[in-house]
């Protein structure tokens, strides 16, 4: 179970590293084949700063 664990973690290194010219957020992906990349949240959880700051990085879309 270590092994897998550590192996995981090894892939996790390796996808968390961008490749050059690889986007950086899921929205960004998406604007360089000229898409977007949206989602739809429950409007309670809009006023949690954290979760709204995640929207506002990898989403061009949002629909509450």
């Amino acid at each position: 179970m270590t092994t897998l664990v550590a192996a995981a973690a090894g892939a996790a290194v390796l996808v968390a590293s961008p490749a050059s010219g690889a986007a950086s957020t899921l929205a960004a992906a998406a604007q360089q084949s000229g898409r977007y990349f949206g989602t739809a949240v429950a409007a309670s959880k809009l006023g949690d700063s954290t979760y709204v700051g995640i929207l506002n990085r990898e989403f061009d879309m949002v629909t509450a």
